[in-house]
């Protein structure tokens, strides 16, 4: 079995963001507010997110720097402690700003579609 440190910490929190964001942006491009999406301006939209994944990592890894000051506290569970709230931390982050920005995308491809559509 693998021991948690940073490093494993890090791939963890990065692979949960990555399954939670692709969840995410599938259940957003299957709601009620862009059924009239075509593939292309799907493709859009994941690209987008894609482009914005390793920047909301980053992110992630900031929060959770941020986050050890109130977590962490002296104590045989420290190291554990210390790595779960990494893990957990780069991958609620890391997911939410990826979602956020494929969020954003799709609300500026849907704005422009209709505003193509009027000047037709």
């Amino acid at each position: 079995m693998p021991e948690l440190n940073l490093l494993t910490a890090f791939a963890f929190g990065a692979f949960a963001a990555a399954v939670w964001a692709i969840v995410a942006i599938r259940r957003l491009l299957r709601s009620g507010a862009f059924p009239q999406f075509t593939q292309r301006q799907r493709l859009v939209v994941w690209c987008v997110s894609v482009l914005a994944f390793l920047p909301s990592l980053l992110l992630g890894f900031l929060a959770s720097m941020a986050l050890t000051n109130v977590t962490l506290h002296p104590g045989p569970w420290l190291s554990l402690v210390f790595a779960l709230t990494f893990a957990l931390g780069i991958g609620l982050f890391g997911a939410a700003s990826t979602w956020a920005a494929a969020l954003l995308a799709a609300v500026i491809v849907r704005s422009a579609s209709r505003s193509g559509q009027r000047a037709a």
